[in-house]
């Protein structure tokens, strides 16, 4: 495939501009960024990790942190400046009672040395029956006059493997994180996020049978089936990551503002004080008891 020739006329500041504007994921980082603390969560932006899979330098977009006493919520986000000329489309099926659980939960405790457990739970987030992603395409038109449809998700496929990239030092990082908590033990899960430009997701939803289900429409949010297991050889932990979340930047606002206000994002993501000990009870009893 030939590539595309470059116009030899020198770029002006609105050329840059307009580039910012339309193109540049930058300005997207930084409002999503912004979107997180506002949230209360700690975030980072721009900083740099290993790849697991490439064993490669690369750069991530944001990593966001939440904690209360002993339990913790990690967010891997990346940010792609989709616009409304070339949005993302999530091609849906019913979720199958197989794919209905979260991601998992972290459980750990230590006194001297750690122990750690993985659980999974079914999740508000992602029920049984309802909408799931199983394929994407970026949709575009060329402009010509036959208006011809162009469709590439690399660009888009390559941030949200970042973001489960991303996922592999933040399960390290809770694994550990009994270490300072003020008790012995702690309780953490991990999730990859995507943001999206604000009018640039689309979601056509199709039947078991694949037929599709009514017209496609816009959407602010929507999850993307995974099926992933971070996998830490030197711990034996194998951590599952069921699902992506999509969601455009007001998507974004939206769940955070669903997660500050106590509802069932919040639950989700922060299981029950008293749940979470008796977990960590029933594997570590005394290991785990506050000294």
């Amino acid at each position: 495939m030939s590539r595309a020739k470059i116009k030899t006329d020198p770029i002006t500041a609105e050329d840059i501009k307009r580039f910012l504007e339309t193109t540049d994921d930058f300005q997207l980082e930084i409002d999503v960024f912004r979107i997180c603390r506002e949230a209360g969560f700690q975030a980072t932006h721009g900083g740099s990790y290993r790849d697991p899979n490439t064993g490669l330098n690369r750069q991530y977009d944001i990593r966001a942190h939440y904690s209360e006493e002993s339990r913790h919520v990690r967010l891997a986000i990346e940010c792609k400046n989709l616009g409304a000329h070339n949005p993302l489309l999530l091609s849906t099926i019913p979720r199958r009672p197989s794919e209905a659980k979260f991601h998992g939960l972290i459980s750990a405790a230590g006194s001297g040395g750690g122990r750690y457990a993985i659980h999974e739970f079914n999740s508000f987030l992602f029920q049984r029956g309802e909408p799931v992603g199983k394929a994407t395409a970026n949709v575009g038109i060329k402009r010509s006059d036959n208006n011809e449809f162009v469709s590439n998700d690399g660009d888009v496929y390559e941030k949200w493997a970042q973001a489960i990239a991303s996922c592999h030092d933040l399960v390290g990082e809770t694994l550990d994180d009994w270490k300072t908590s003020k008790r012995k033990w702690s309780a953490g899960t991990v999730l990859p996020i995507l943001v999206l430009g604000d009018d640039a997701l689309w979601v056509a939803n199709y039947d078991e049978n694949g037929n599709l289900t009514g017209e496609p429409e816009r959407k602010n949010r929507c999850s993307l089936y995974l099926n992933m297991i971070d996998t830490r050889p030197g711990q034996f932990i194998d951590f599952p990551i069921s699902h992506l979340l999509v969601c455009t930047k007001s998507g974004l606002k939206q769940f955070f503002n669903e997660f500050r206000n106590h509802g069932m994002v919040r639950d989700d993501l922060m299981i029950g004080y008293k749940e979470a000990e008796d977990i960590v009870m029933s594997k570590f009893g005394d290991l785990a008891r506050t000294s």
